[in-house]
């Protein structure tokens, strides 16, 4: 069926259509109010109404699929939801696609605990986070224990009678992290109390948690019972010392809110990718609860508010409904092509308008807003089961807030930058490295050898395996001569380098692309000669001369000299210098050994 039979069929309807290629592969998802309109937009030429993307996708767009919802709001989560399946091609996606870390409390249990999942469920589970800063997330894991004495192990009670008679309390009781339920040191009453304060912390109501302790250290000081009432100050001051970084306070302690900043550009070397930055800063009870980054790619051209209100539904989708916010403020009206308030994305916000998010709340308040942020809102206030406000601060303390996050999307965004260059430097040398060797593939991933020993004594060797060019320090190695004796150098390397060999042929494990030996022909020909043996010929074989630093090949081939400044040289040069270090640091260790 054509394309343009497709088009007539579209309903004037709300949905989600789905954009395919000639092989029957998804590369768009989107979401309509009315379907015919937004999708016929696409191909009729209208670049007015922001469809630059048809330019670059056009072309790829054999068939088109939609679904109907019975809303906007409907059709924003479907589309969240399909767009977290398929990753389309020319969807926004986030740069690692990975699944940020949960905290959860296993109140299905008798006795519940803390732990770590990858995924939130729909059952009686508690869930905090999804977590970005995994410092944090550890944090609360090890202190959470300490303050309220929860179990850390994993018996599932109830015990069986057998388990019973055998149990005995482990470590984290006799050091003062748990009660011991599993010998009945506490009982189910008093252990829930602990983990109904557990979640208070975990849902960032410290103010209401150091309240009750301080109540009850009042009351303990005044029984008379002031070993109890220490206990409780040390808790106190302990929770206020892991928090202190955060208190960051505003002036509204119940203030709930999300603030959202983004900042994007062109990728370096690929002026047709977008990369941008989105920065979520949480307050939570008058406090900055935590920092959340992300780091996107576009390969349309997406303003800030489209990159935005694309990917907040699919971000807001993963977090447990009490952990949404009552109120998010952004910097551009979502969807709007021209970037929200129309200022260019360099330009400070303005501090000349009215104080007030950008929602109806009243019809005296002036209201900045479309039919996609109406739909996101409505989308939110469904997910978390009350009104969510979401709108642009024009004045006040939240423009504030919206700087704050702003300054470390930029932050964070140049940091992304220089990590990339940084990569594109390393991929320079690999490929600087291929030139000069003349080699048929580049070297991904090459090893370096080195022989070590004292007079003759305690002989070792030392393997390093180089990926994209930096150290895979999980895939060293190091080695006992055992055959090769005395002073023997080429001795030595023959027999390393047939043990190794040989091992990653016996696993069926991947070969280095390419071999370099920490000295001059007698080592590269020895080198050669147990590639010949095992023949590994096509791997090819190098070594690298500390006197002139020149790279020697086998056979009868000349060496050849590169500059000082050269990548490949300097590749070559910190390989070399890192098999050395790790050779003399174990022919060290195996020297005391025979001291003692």
């Amino acid at each position: 069926m054509s394309l343009e039979s497709r088009l007539a069929e579209l309903p004037a309807r709300p949905g989600v259509y789905l954009m395919k290629n000639e092989k029957g592969e998804i590369i768009y998802i989107g979401k309509a109010k009315l379907l015919n309109k937004r999708v016929r937009s696409y191909f009729d030429g209208r670049e007015k109404n922001g469809h630059r993307a048809a330019q670059l996708m056009l072309p790829h767009i054999c068939d088109i699929e939609w679904i109907i919802t019975e809303s906007e709001a409907e059709a924003l989560i479907l589309e969240a939801n399909l767009i977290t399946k398929h990753f389309p091609f020319y969807n926004v996606r986030q740069k690692d696609d990975k699944h940020f870390p949960y905290l959860m409390l296993t109140m299905q249990e008798q006795f519940p605990r803390l732990r770590i999942t990858r995924h939130s469920g729909n059952d009686k589970n508690l869930y905090f986070g999804p977590f970005v800063s995994s410092h944090y997330m550890r944090l609360l894991l090890d202190l959470i224990p300490q303050l309220f004495k929860l179990r850390e192990c994993k018996l599932k009670f109830p015990l069986t009678p057998n388990l019973a008679r055998k149990i005995n309390p482990c470590l984290n009781f006799h050091i003062g992290r748990c009660e011991a339920p599993c010998v009945k040191m506490v009982s189910e009453e008093v252990y829930l109390k602990g983990v109904r304060e557990a979640k208070l912390l975990l849902e960032g109501k410290r103010d209401d948690i150091l309240a009750e302790w301080e109540k009850d250290m009042k009351a303990a000081a005044a029984e008379m019972r002031f070993e109890d009432a220490t206990k409780i100050r040390d808790r106190i001051k302990a929770v206020q010392a892991s928090f202190a970084k955060q208190n960051a306070d505003v002036a509204n302690t119940e203030l709930s809110l999300d603030v959202v900043a983004i900042v994007r550009a062109k990728k370096d070397g690929d002026s047709s990718i977008s990369v941008a930055t989105v920065v979520i800063i949480e307050y939570r009870n008058g406090v900055i609860f935590d920092r959340r980054h992300f780091h996107l790619e576009s390969r349309l051209e997406h303003s800030e508010s489209e990159i935005l209100g694309e990917f907040l539904p699919q971000w807001y989708l993963s977090v447990p409904k009490e952990n949404l916010p009552r109120e998010i403020a952004l910097e551009y009206l979502l969807g709007d092509v021209q970037n929200g308030l129309g200022t260019d994305s360099d330009e400070e916000i303005s501090e000349e308008l009215p104080q007030t998010l950008s929602h109806k709340t009243s019809s005296s308040e002036p209201a900045i807003e479309n039919d996609e942020q109406q739909a996101f809102e409505e989308f939110l206030s469904k997910l978390a089961g009350r009104r969510v406000l979401v709108g642009v601060p024009l004045r006040g303390d939240k423009i504030g807030y919206l700087r704050i996050a702003r300054a470390n999307a930029e932050m964070l965004l140049v940091e992304l930058q220089a990590k990339a260059a940084k990569y594109d430097e390393m991929n320079n040398s690999i490929f600087e490295l291929q030139r000069q060797l003349k080699l048929q593939n580049p070297p991904y991933c090459f090893e370096c050898f080195d022989i070590s020993h004292l007079g003759g004594t305690e002989p070792v060797a030392s393997m390093i395996r180089f990926v994209n060019g930096k150290p895979s320090k999980s895939e060293y190695r190091k080695y006992k001569v055992k055959i090769a004796v005395g002073g023997d150098d080429f001795g030595s390397m023959h027999e390393i380098l047939t043990r190794r060999l040989t091992r990653l042929l016996s696993e069926n494990a991947k070969l280095p692309d390419l071999l370099v030996m920490d000295g001059g022909k007698g080592q590269v020909d020895v080198a050669f000669s147990v590639l010949e043996e095992l023949n590994l010929t096509d791997i090819p074989v190098i070594g690298l001369a500390k006197r002139l630093e020149e790279i020697v090949f086998p056979r009868e081939k000349p060496s050849i000299l590169l500059k000082r400044n050269n990548p490949a040289l300097q590749l070559l040069q910190r390989a070399r210098d890192e098999a050395h270090r790790f050779a003399i640091n174990f022919q060290r260790e195996r020297r005391k050994k025979t001291l003692r």
